[in-house]
């Protein structure tokens, strides 16, 4: 098990050169935090892992969250982990491409509502694209966050289907090759 961690952590190294992912000056539990990124082939997929640094990661390879931009630059993405855990931010565009965050340690925010709820994306059509944001709505049981594209269009982020155990299937089979 510990090697199977090492070998998962150790695949959050490198980059695509024209494909980044800006770590966060900060981020807070249940607080809009803006997420940036540069290069790139729309639509994208981010996840937020646990930090192979974190003293609670357990060595599970599955995401704390997991969601899909079809196009821009940036989104605001209300941070559903609690304080006092460390993330790192993984992003992958169509192309396989990947890019990664440095580590980040959740902060304290005034709120604990957004923890422990379900994200779940709602789509919203744009009548007039060139006039109007991108925009979808994440909602937890009781509350409503905005996600937000940097980017004027007609498409909305959305629950990616199978996009994370696609995207994770060559670093898998490198692993299983090692063996």
């Amino acid at each position: 098990m510990f090697l199977a961690a090492v070998l998962f952590c150790a695949t959050f190294v490198s980059a695509a050169a024209n494909f980044s992912l800006t770590t966060p000056q900060s981020l807070a539990q249940c607080s809009p935090s803006v997420l940036n990124w540069a290069g790139g082939q729309p639509p994208y997929t981010i996840m937020v892992y646990p930090s192979c640094t974190d003293d609670t990661y357990d060595g599970s390879d599955t995401p704390l969250d997991t969601f899909t931009v079809d196009n821009g630059t940036s989104i605001t993405w209300t941070v559903n982990v609690a304080a006092q855990k460390m993330v790192q931010l993984v992003m992958v565009d169509a192309g396989g491409n990947n890019a990664y965050s440095d580590d980040v340690m959740i902060g304290s925010y005034n709120s604990t509502s957004c923890l422990n709820q379900p994200l779940q994306i709602a789509y919203s059509t744009v009548d007039d694209p060139l006039h109007s944001s991108a925009a979808a709505t994440a909602t937890t049981a009781n509350k409503t966050s905005p996600i937000e594209s940097s980017q004027n269009s007609g498409s909305s982020p959305s629950v990616p289907g199978g996009a994370f155990a696609l995207s994770l299937a060559p670093v898998l089979l490198a692993i299983a090759a090692a063996f």
